[in-house]
């Protein structure tokens, strides 16, 4: 997957319809965030999401509210992680 969402991120500059297209997939279900890989460091290393701020913001900040009120609404520890992975994605 980590490869995948490199090339939509690098792709991005050239056609977001294919960008996205190559990440949405991880959206239908979030158990590459959650299922055996529920460690800490996952959620500051969110490849989808991070590719998903590269090609769309707005898309990008749909998807984080989307996994707060849905996953995360007990765990500010890991709204955190994942804003600040997603930001991080925004200043390179």
């Amino acid at each position: 997957m980590n490869v995948t969402c490199q090339l939509a991120a690098e792709l991005a500059s050239q056609d977001r319809v294919i960008a996205k297209a190559l990440v949405s997939p991880a959206f239908e279900d979030w158990s590459w965030l959650f299922d055996t890989y529920d460690v800490r460091v996952i959620f500051q290393q969110t490849p989808p999401i991070n590719a998903a701020a590269a090609i769309d913001p707005e898309w990008a900040i749909e998807l984080a509210a989307d996994l707060f009120k849905r996953h995360f609404h007990d765990t500010p520890s890991r709204k955190y992680e994942t804003i600040h992975s997603i930001v991080g994605e925004w200043t390179r």
